[in-house]
């Protein structure tokens, strides 16, 4: 199916996304304007410790005004890389520095953002260096947990964003895999 961009309106500009309206022809010379969000690619990492804990973050997220279990995660900055955002990441949201491994990358819904995720395992664990700051508007909490919780959570309905979800999946895919899942 031929589909063609036809223009591209900036409509909104604030300090983490950019919304566009974009003009499209499609087929049957049928045009259809779609509301479009621009946004920083990010990363998210699932650390996992030798004795198969996983550290992730109780965090407050404020477009659903309620708490929620996530991985760590956050925008790739100009002129980085991914496994730099990542560690990076882990660094300031845990304190701890390890292995990393890109799993994935995904979109949590092409239809409107444009935002990637690479998604990384990251293994062998220990404190940072030196630990990075948070940045200012994040509240969050780190909670350790064996990594079995984690997954039954997801069942559950008690870890429900897109991206963590995604990542405890596929690290348990990889963790069998590698015959090291606890």
């Amino acid at each position: 199916m031929n589909i063609k961009m036809l223009n591209e309106n900036e409509k909104f500009k604030g300090k983490t996304f950019t919304l566009f309206e974009r003009d499209f022809e499609l087929r049957h010379e049928t045009k259809v304007t779609w509301e479009i969000i621009k946004k920083k690619n990010s990363v998210a990492v699932v650390p996992i410790d030798s004795d198969g804990n996983i550290y992730m973050l109780n965090q407050f997220f404020a477009a659903v005004n309620d708490w929620g279990l996530t991985l760590p995660k956050g925008s790739i900055e100009d002129g980085e890389s991914s496994i730099e955002a990542a560690a990076k990441e882990l660094n300031e949201e845990t304190g701890l520095e390890g292995d990393l491994t890109e799993l994935i990358t995904v979109s949590v819904s092409p239809g409107y953002l444009t935002q990637l995720t690479t998604i990384f395992i990251a293994k062998n664990l220990k404190p940072a260096k030196k630990r990075l700051k948070c940045d200012e508007n994040e509240i969050i909490e780190v909670i350790k947990m064996p990594f079995k919780e984690a997954l039954s959570k997801i069942i559950k309905g008690n870890i429900v964003e897109a991206r963590t979800v995604a990542g405890l999946l596929l690290a348990n895919e990889e963790l069998n895999n590698n015959g090291i899942s606890k």
